[in-house]
């Protein structure tokens, strides 16, 4: 004897199950890797899960209720609005970082989908060109603000990998991969400056540089300065083995005299610095330039800094 099998039912409780494992995976779910790149995969993620729980809901929603299509997609929009907050509120509980940005991204995948439901609608009742272009543009433009900060991250990665072995220039790249504190780091025709404001502490900290030096022996680093007193500036480079102690790191002091200052750092002198263990040169995490007790602002000019 052969099973009855109700189609319609077994399409409804499944995508009733995808929609909740889809808001699952927004709550839950969370890259290992902490780079710049994957963190804006994860964010732009927002908008390609809420697309496709806007196109299930509204395909529940149409099965399980006779609604008009103009009422369906109406409470499609409000609960997957719903949704979105919930998932922020529930990452807030969860104590994990929530966003007025990534709501906006859940609300941009809703916007999207929307768009394309429309769309099918207008081509199946045959309906105007012009509206067919209208909502095929707001769609366009909809994609291209959701994922136009992962194609610029890609971007600037791509012009990081081109521009090595030099680890800082003047190129658009450079400000993407530096934190400052209480410090400028600034590009003027062709000219990488960086300012130093009074603080306890002004930094500059290069992120994700290029992590693999292991082809290369040494680091130049050229500074001109305008200051007519020496001043120290203290120099670090770090691997994603360190533990965050002083003794775990490269630490140097740069003497930075009037005029132009030249440094040539072997790598085995980074390699050897961290206390009872090597540093691995071909899992570099970061450079920090800083200066403590800064009294007035300082100037320098960053005019080299590569590998050799």
């Amino acid at each position: 004897m052969g099973v009855n099998i109700n189609k319609n039912l077994v399409l409804i409780v499944g995508l009733a199950l995808s929609i909740f494992f889809l808001s699952l995976a927004i709550v839950f779910f969370q890259l290992s890797s902490n780079t710049l790149f994957w963190r804006t995969v994860q964010n732009s993620g927002h908008t390609i899960i809420f697309f496709f729980i806007t196109l299930f809901a509204f395909e529940l929603i149409r099965r399980i209720w006779n609604f008009s299509q103009l009422t369906t997609i109406l409470v499609t929009v409000v609960l997957t609005l719903l949704l979105a907050g919930l998932t922020e509120v529930s990452q807030i509980r969860l104590q994990r970082d929530a966003s007025t940005e990534d709501v906006l991204r859940d609300m941009a995948g809703v916007g999207l989908a929307i768009c394309i439901i429309f769309l099918f609608r207008q081509k199946r009742k045959g309906g105007g060109r012009n509206q067919q272009i209208l909502l095929f543009s707001i769609a366009f433009t909809i994609a291209s603000v959701s994922f136009s900060s992962l194609v610029n991250v890609s971007w600037y990665y791509w012009q990081r990998n081109q521009f090595f072995p030099h680890l800082l220039t003047s190129a658009d790249w450079v400000k993407t991969f530096v934190k400052e504190e209480n410090a400028k780091l600034e590009r003027k025709n062709g000219t990488l400056y960086v300012h130093l404001f009074p603080a306890k502490i002004a930094s500059l900290n290069v992120n994700e540089p290029v992590s693999d030096w292991s082809d290369y022996s040494n680091m130049v680093l050229e500074i001109m300065s305008s200051e007519t007193e020496t001043f120290e500036l203290m120099f670090r480079v770090h691997d994603h083995m360190h533990n965050f102690e002083y003794d775990d790191r490269y630490n140097a002091i740069l003497k930075i005299k009037p005029g132009i200052n030249i440094y040539d750092i072997p790598l085995q002198t980074i390699q050897s610095a961290p206390n009872g263990r090597l540093m691995q040169l071909e899992n570099i995490a970061g450079i920090v330039l800083f200066k403590a007790d800064v009294k007035n602002p300082i100037q320098i000019e960053l005019k080299k800094f590569i590998l050799h």
